[in-house]
């Protein structure tokens, strides 16, 4: 698969709200939640997840890789933000539009114009998801993430939201971060981690502090997983973690 493609046509959704008939009603607001579908380009279908929250942020990403993603702002119809792809595509910025469907999912296209690129979506809300509430205090306990390159992070979250994780595969590799919650009525927090050099030796632009966005989900028990994307500008990753 194609990298770079895969994380340019994840770069794209968006939002929806009610609307009567009569055509496609004109888009005022953000439906904040978790969205799950899929981006058509020239060459691939991709699948894709759309994270919207209250205050009017995105985080979109691949449903399978590990790094590249987007992360921009909602207004209106209209969604801005940068794509990220490792390793070309280190902050491409692109437009998008949107349309609602029936099911009160997503539709419409995107553009990025530094690359050329323009694809089409769908994605319908992932209600049990979106059902959940923010409680940091709950989340408390040990996470890990083992990425395809074999290297394991090990997440110590406290019921304040503060963290510490290191890294099996790099000697001195240490960090902290922390989350928050945005509205507590909703599944939706920021995230915040710093990544040293440490971490990540002969790529300097993975240095650096790191913001997103993050939701909680279900994979083997209840509220077991993180699922979070940020970004420092430069990159970008998804942090999925487990706890033990």
């Amino acid at each position: 698969m194609n990298i770079k493609v895969v994380f340019i046509a994840i770069s794209i959704l968006l939002i929806s709200c009610s609307g009567g008939g009569g055509g496609d009603p004109e888009i005022t607001s953000v439906e904040p939640g978790v969205y799950k579908g899929t981006a058509i380009d020239s060459i691939e279908t991709t699948v894709i997840i759309a994270f919207i929250t209250s205050d009017n942020n995105i985080a979109i990403y691949d449903s399978v890789e590990e790094t590249g993603g987007f992360i921009g702002t909602v207004s209106g119809g209209n969604i801005t933000g940068s794509s990220y792809s490792y390793p070309d595509v280190r902050g491409s910025r692109f437009s998008g539009t949107i349309n609602t469907e029936s099911n009160n999912g997503l539709s419409g296209s995107i553009s990025v114009p530094s690359e050329t690129y323009s694809a089409t979506y769908n994605a319908a809300p992932e209600l049990s998801v979106n059902a959940k509430t923010a409680d940091l205090a709950s989340l408390a306990g040990v996470y890990t993430n083992t990425f395809s390159n074999g290297e394991t992070r090990t997440y110590n979250l406290q019921a304040d939201g503060t963290f510490t994780w290191t890294s099996t595969m790099f000697s001195g590799c240490g960090a902290v971060g922390s989350m928050s919650i945005i509205d507590q009525s909703r599944n939706e927090y920021k995230i915040t981690t710093s990544f040293p050099a440490e971490c990540g030796p002969g790529e300097p632009d993975i240095v650096g502090i790191y913001n997103g966005y993050a939701f909680v989900t279900d994979t083997f028990n209840l509220d077991d997983t993180i699922d979070a994307t940020v970004t420092n500008g430069k990159l970008a990753f998804r942090l999925l973690m487990y706890k033990q």
